[in-house]
């Protein structure tokens, strides 16, 4: 079952413990799922990347409670 939730997928390029190209399939087969993968960066980028990361999450926010 898919779901209808919108999804947003926050990934590091260099993510050791989930790699990126499992998050490239699971985007893949959810319609409703938001993939940003953050250049050099690891399992939490957004502690690389946290004004960036703010912001997308604001605007996911914005456009998934509408």
């Amino acid at each position: 079952m898919v779901t209808r939730t919108p999804l947003l997928i926050i990934s590091g390029d260099n993510d050791i413990s989930t790699a990126v190209d499992n998050w490239f399939a699971l985007n893949r087969k959810i319609p409703n799922a938001h993939l940003a993968v953050y250049p050099e960066s690891e399992h939490a980028p957004q502690h690389q990347y946290p004004q960036l990361a703010a912001e997308q999450v604001a605007s996911f926010l914005r456009h998934a409670i509408r």
